[in-house]
């Protein structure tokens, strides 16, 4: 991978290829994939604590070109700040990474701590001193930045659907005589930007409590309503635990204010359009123990699940021995 950084190059150029040696595109095209690279500037720039504007200024021909510079609010060291960014947006809009987001869940704690570190480099390298290990580093943080991935897919998306433009390139430079290597993508593999699903991996909570307040009372695709502990929000939910909704059902269960069922709770989350993770349903999926203010009763059924699932998973840890005679 090529990294395309100096420390006082602080502006960027956007070049659009367009079919027909065009000078023009539909303007609101051109705004919204923009905004998205825009508010991917803004989140690597505030995620790193670097103050500074973005300037556009004017666009050129030659299909249809785009400057945009980071002008530092205060002292030298923000200047050379600026060129670092400069240098990560050009290579993450230009590197797509390998990571499959749509079947795991992003670490983002441990992203969050690689920042940190970041910033403290950051803060101790001299300010002409060009130093592209730093780079290397910004990129691979936030090629799986959650946000920084869903602006560059939504970047390349809306430019995927508008068959004028069949390329793009990105530099960095400090003024017109004084370029960075030019980084292409064809239109070919705008795809491989884009995320195929929002969807992540759902997160489950093998000990939730969730407070009821209102259990459904007959047999149907219906949500119940409780508040659940950890997070102090109040949550629908379906109740996957077909066992104990029958006890429910016939009123063998004797729900009265402040009942509580601790269960594993499955949690369906997907990206939306800001980069933010969204929980989308919850469902029970084993209740374990059922709280009253003065009774606690352990449903049979949860140990029985428990016990099979134990004596499943030994079955498939089973030393069959040596094969060799």
């Amino acid at each position: 991978m090529h990294y395309y950084y100096k420390p006082d190059f602080d502006r960027i150029e956007l070049h659009y290829f367009l079919e027909n040696d065009s000078h023009s595109m539909n303007a609101l095209v051109r705004n919204s994939t923009e905004k998205e690279l825009l508010q991917l500037i803004e989140r690597i720039a505030e995620e790193l604590e670097i103050d500074f504007e973005l300037e556009s200024f004017a666009f050129e021909e030659g299909g249809l070109r785009e400057f945009f510079k980071l002008v530092a609010k205060k002292g030298k060291k923000n200047k050379f700040l600026a060129g670092i960014v400069a240098g990560v947006i050009i290579t993450v809009l230009s590197h797509h990474a390998t990571r499959d987001f749509e079947m795991e869940a992003l670490e983002k704690e441990k992203i969050k701590l690689e920042i940190e570190k970041l910033k403290i480099d950051l803060e101790q390298v001299k300010e002409d001193e060009p130093n592209e290990e730093l780079v290397r580093t910004a990129v691979a943080i936030f090629n799986f930045d959650i946000k920084v991935v869903k602006y560059r897919s939504n970047f390349y998306s809306r430019l995927n659907q508008y068959p004028k433009v069949y390329k793009i390139e990105t530099t960095a430079f400090k003024d017109k005589d004084e370029k960075g290597t030019t980084s292409i993508v064809e239109k070919a593999d705008f795809d491989k930007f884009i995320l195929q699903s929002d969807h992540l991996a759902p997160e489950f909570d093998d000990q939730a409590v969730i407070e009821i307040i209102s259990p459904v009372l007959k047999i149907g695709k219906y949500k119940w309503r409780g508040i659940y502990m950890k997070t102090n929000e109040t949550i629908s939910f379906y109740m996957k635990d077909h066992e104990f909704k029958q006890q429910v059902v016939s009123d063998a269960i004797p729900f009265q204010n402040g009942s509580q069922i601790v269960c594993e709770l499955e949690i369906e989350r997907k990206i939306n359009e800001i980069g933010e993770i969204e929980n989308q349903t919850y469902s029970v999926v084993l209740v374990s123990t059922f709280l009253n203010s003065d009774q606690r009763i352990e449903t049979n059924h949860s140990k029985r699940i428990k016990r099979e699932r134990d004596e499943l998973s030994n079955q498939t840890q089973i030393d069959f021995g040596d094969s060799k005679k």
